[in-house]
């Protein structure tokens, strides 16, 4: 079938944030990939990736040349062509991401929500950007990412309790979290990592990028962050053992109400 000719470049690399969103065209497609025209700027994390008018080649990568690799700050994330949809309809013109719900509770607190690909734009566009940084916007950029590592570890026990093939340790499930986090904190340019600690430091871009050991305060910066994510991450024997027992118990009564009593007519 062939690939239409416009496509959408999205980025997404923790459903908690809006998808970062570029309208780009298709210029050629063969065995290697795709060769691709973004006919406007691509605007992730208070970063412009790609400008309008630029030329990139997605090779394929396991039958899938429609992922790409993006490279940001110290790290990188994932993005991908999305066929685009017709403008007229609504379902099609919005993009999904998951925010905290204030009236829910328990482990799923967050709700979808929907928003355009202009306001994806502003949004990645106004990330981060300020000189210095309030509480409530700390609290924007901040919260999210905590309740993803909270929600993504809880899961982790509970794939654990289930796992029939090998014993998984507590030190196993910590250390992808952090890569989780580490993850995070890579894509943040210097800058980013300040303006996020001033609060805690009271320095700003100028006071740091001014002296003369900015990148060792910026290194002890990330690890800060990291650190600042990870403080309520914690897992134990205990907590494995205890969705082991929970799973076992739902087998147990999975059993008994679909049991039926022979015949013995």
């Amino acid at each position: 079938m062939a690939i239409p000719e416009q496509w959408r470049f999205v980025i997404q690399p923790w459903k908690e944030y809006p998808p970062a969103v570029a309208a780009m065209r298709v210029l050629n497609t063969d065995e290697d990939g795709h060769t691709i025209l973004f006919l406007e700027p691509m605007w992730a994390f208070g970063r412009r990736v790609y400008a309008e008018d630029e030329i990139i080649t997605i090779p394929t990568v396991n039958g899938r040349g429609n992922t790409v690799t993006v490279p940001l700050g110290s790290g990188s994330v994932y993005g991908f062509m999305q066929r685009n949809q017709a403008p007229t309809d609504e379902r099609f013109a919005l993009l999904t991401y998951a925010v905290t719900d204030p009236t829910k509770h328990g482990l799923y607190p967050q709700t979808a929500m929907s928003i355009t690909p202009a306001d994806a734009v502003e949004w990645h566009k106004e990330f981060l950007r300020s000189m210095v940084m309030e509480q409530a916007d700390y609290d924007d950029i901040i919260h999210p990412i905590i309740e993803y590592l909270q929600i993504a570890t809880e899961d982790a026990v509970d794939t654990a309790g289930y796992s029939e093939l090998e014993s998984v340790f507590p030190s196993e499930i910590i250390d992808d979290t952090q890569d989780e986090a580490e993850g995070f904190v890579n894509i943040l340019s210097d800058e980013q990592i300040i303006r996020l600690n001033y609060l805690s430091t009271g320095d700003s871009i100028n006071d740091v990028m001014g002296g003369t050991n900015a990148a060792a305060i910026v290194a002890a910066l990330r690890s800060q962050t990291l650190e600042d994510l990870m403080e309520n991450i914690e897992v134990d024997d205990d907590d494995i053992y205890a969705a082991r027992v929970s799973y076992m118990e739902g087998l147990a009564e999975s059993r008994y109400d679909n049991w039926e009593p022979r015949n013995m007519e």
